[in-house]
């Protein structure tokens, strides 16, 4: 919670994950898509309410909520409980704001093009939900990993990897998807660059770019006047980062182990849990 309560970088992070859901949806559905979110936000939140039970559970009621609520009727919190809850409750309220915004673009983005390609509104619905899951992740029981279960000792090490497991599914299927179809190699090399590019390489060097811009030493971090080698380390070296991050627990505990021998806060990446970052 500490880590997370205010993080004004990490949230806007999360609007990267727009350019994700490139790699399953068109671009086009998603400029139009965060154009309207931007001019009537209401109704556009709405029409994903109303045709989405799963938009409708994630933006509206979450399990958190349930589970919380069910606690308050079992037993009175005392005044302790009921600060350390309302920390629990409002530690990820910016990051959960702008996932909100982020996701409703994508779905409608998605509907949109499901609808454009002839399907009805139930599918469309459907294969929004699904656009949602595989580019933006979710806490779901049957969208969570193996690897991500387990007991309270286990979980301390998987905190903070969801996104990049599911970031590391979604490019594996994506990849797998163009090497089944005979496109020959030019469109193949082609598909297979624009996946790497909004999949993983915009994603990556941009949230990294937002740390370093917010970081207080801007894009020069040095101070050599010379943003030529901070450019080549934002650009190879975030991407390697994100790479790390998709290996379960060694991969990120690793980078973390690399980023301790410099004097640069701004590179320390939320891609880990704060219990491996300690040892």
């Amino acid at each position: 919670m500490t880590t997370m309560f205010m993080n004004i970088p990490n949230t806007l992070q999360q609007y990267t994950g727009i350019i994700v859901a490139a790699s399953k949806v068109a671009p086009k559905h998603l400029r139009s898509a965060t154009w309207d979110y931007v001019r009537e936000s209401k109704n556009f939140a709405s029409f994903a309410h109303d045709n989405s039970d799963f938009m409708r559970t994630k933006l509206a009621y979450t399990h958190s909520e349930i589970a919380d609520d069910i606690q308050k009727i079992l037993e009175k919190p005392t005044a302790t409980e009921k600060v350390s809850n309302w920390f629990q409750k409002n530690a990820y309220a910016l990051q959960g704001i702008a996932q909100n915004q982020v996701d409703l673009i994508v779905w409608t983005g998605a509907y949109r093009e499901a609808i454009e390609n002839g399907v009805d509104d139930k599918q469309a619905a459907k294969m929004a939900d699904s656009a949602v899951r595989m580019t933006q992740g979710t806490f779901e029981p049957e969208d969570v990993s193996s690897f991500e279960t387990g007991t309270p000792m286990t979980s301390l090490f998987t905190m903070f990897s969801s996104y990049f497991n599911m970031l590391s599914n979604l490019l594996g299927s994506e990849a797998g998807k163009i090497m089944q179809q005979d496109l020959g190699l030019k469109k193949s090399a082609l598909r297979g660059f624009y996946l790497y590019s909004v999949g993983f390489m915009l994603p990556a060097v941009l949230s990294g770019a937002i740390m370093q811009a917010l970081s207080g030493k801007g894009f020069d971090a040095d101070d050599d006047d010379d943003y030529l080698n901070d450019f080549i380390r934002l650009f190879f070296g975030e991407q390697f980062k994100t790479a790390t991050a998709m290996v379960p627990i060694a991969g990120s505990m690793i980078q973390s182990g690399l980023n301790r021998f410099n004097d640069q806060r701004w590179d320390d990446r939320i891609s880990l849990s704060p219990a491996a970052i300690m040892l």
